[in-house]
């Protein structure tokens, strides 16, 4: 866990829930990541939406995430977030989920579902090329 003071107010970061997981959805779709991606390059990936994306990730210390205000706290952050706590959030929102494990982790499944795929198409060609029993003479059955 992660604490932040902004504005007076004590936040606190933790791994990721997957309720902030949709919520990120919204900031990540505008992103355009490049190969060359490295997590130090974030701030300037993220832009105008860095207030938004730390009020995703933080959360006041005793609040619950279904009672955070986004909209809120998003116009409090561009008002009282420094850039240098900003880059801290950041820098502790990769520490805090390691998001290389969970792309691997998701890139593992994506591959085993694949195989998977694959597998029951070939059942499926195989049960579909066997003549039914309806059609087939009693001699050919024998």
């Amino acid at each position: 866990m992660y604490e932040y003071e902004i504005g007076g107010k004590k936040y606190i970061q933790k791994p990721l829930v997957w309720g902030q997981v949709k919520q990120m959805r919204v900031i990540v779709s505008r992103i355009k990541f490049g190969s060359d991606f490295e997590p130090a390059g974030m701030m300037d990936l993220l832009g105008d939406n860095v207030p938004s994306f730390c009020a995703i990730v933080l959360r006041e210390e005793g609040q619950n995430l279904v009672d955070k205000n986004l909209e809120a706290l998003t116009s409090e952050f561009e008002e009282k977030l420094d850039v240098g706590t900003s880059i801290k959030v950041l820098e502790d929102f990769f520490v805090c989920n390691p998001i290389d494990l969970i792309s691997k982790s998701l890139l593992g499944v994506g591959e085993m579902v694949g195989v998977i795929i694959r597998e029951r198409k070939k059942i499926q060609s195989i049960v579909q090329s066997v003549p039914s029993l309806e059609g087939t003479s009693q001699n050919a059955m024998q």
